[in-house]
């Protein structure tokens, strides 16, 4: 193929050395190629993302301590009753705390980036957690804590499968993370005074705690939505039943002796809320207020509810 006159200019400029040349034929060197920038290594977070679940290990935690420190009080009257313990109250708020450590973990395991460093949280705080409960058999009521730990692996093993087949955000995953959580209040219980009614504490904790559920999901779902009532009812039916439920049991335990009339009044205030939220339209609040306002109805429970728990029932 013949070089045009264009070429032969161009050859003739790139010989000479002339700026116009150097400009016109760039070399390879005059262009390095700069080497990939590493990833920045993300951290696993301190506690879990969801800080619902922070606020719902507290508060049944609190719930536990309220109802051991009631049941103490109450117990006066003659039972056998050892008291309050501060060592078992220690080792029940250390175990809160590797508890929601081991949370935080958990919360991003699907990111593959970050699963070696949550693995090495889990490792330690593993290491941590076995301590506190080799401490807490030694200490607190043995066969009652084994048998709280046992029933704690139906929660947890129903957690990790529907993690694994629905998803971190799924509704059975949210309730097997709630019924878990709940097991926080009758553990903290056993440890602060040897609470005998664990059970009757978790069920109650767990019934509270997962109403939140579709009543949130359905808030957030609503938010770009102009709903009628007859609408935000059918929408909102799954949020208003679970509450009606609550308020029935509550309703016949109180009339059957189990429970008393405080623990029924603790489902009040969720209830109302549901319902307001619910029927009322919405008014688009931010986040954050929904957030308040489950963390103030959800303290007021955790005092209400232990309080009530911790006595007995009118018989």
């Amino acid at each position: 193929m013949k070089a045009t006159e264009g070429d032969e200019r161009t050859g003739a400029m790139a010989s000479s050395g002339a700026p116009e040349a150097r400009a016109a034929a760039p070399t390879q060197a005059s262009t390095p190629i700069q080497p990939a920038a590493p990833a920045p290594r993300r951290k696993v977070p301190l506690l879990p993302r969801e800080h619902g679940a922070v606020f719902m290990s507290v508060h049944a935690w609190i719930m536990g301590l309220v109802a051991s420190v009631t049941w103490v009080l109450h117990s006066a009257r003659g039972e056998a009753f050892p008291g309050l313990s501060p060592t078992g109250i220690l080792l029940s708020a250390a175990g809160l705390a590797l508890f929601l450590l081991l949370a935080g973990a958990v919360s991003v395991w699907s990111h593959p980036s970050m699963r070696p460093a949550a693995l090495g949280r889990l490792l330690g705080v593993g290491g941590g957690l076995a301590l506190v409960a080799t401490l807490a058999l030694a200490h607190g009521p043995r066969g009652s804590l084994l048998t709280l730990g046992a029933l704690a692996l139906v929660p947890g093993a129903a957690y990790l499968l529907a993690r694994r087949l629905t998803g971190p955000r799924s509704v059975p995953s949210q309730l097997a993370a709630i019924a878990g959580m709940a097991m926080v209040a009758p553990a903290s219980a056993l440890l602060a005074s040897g609470y005998p009614r664990a059970v009757l504490l978790w069920a109650a904790g767990f019934v509270a705690f997962a109403g939140t559920v579709p009543y949130v999901r359905e808030r957030v779902r609503r938010r770009k939505e102009e709903l009628g009532l007859g609408q935000r009812v059918r929408r909102g039916s799954v949020a208003l039943i679970w509450q009606a439920g609550a308020l029935a049991l509550a309703g016949l335990g109180w009339r059957s002796g189990v429970l008393h009339p405080l623990a029924a009044v603790a489902f009040v205030p969720g209830a109302v809320k549901t319902a307001a939220g619910i029927l009322l339209p919405e008014r688009r609040p931010p986040m954050s207020h929904l957030g308040y306002t489950e963390t103030a109805v959800s303290t007021l429970f955790a005092l209400l509810g232990g309080v009530g728990l911790g006595l007995p029932g009118l018989n």
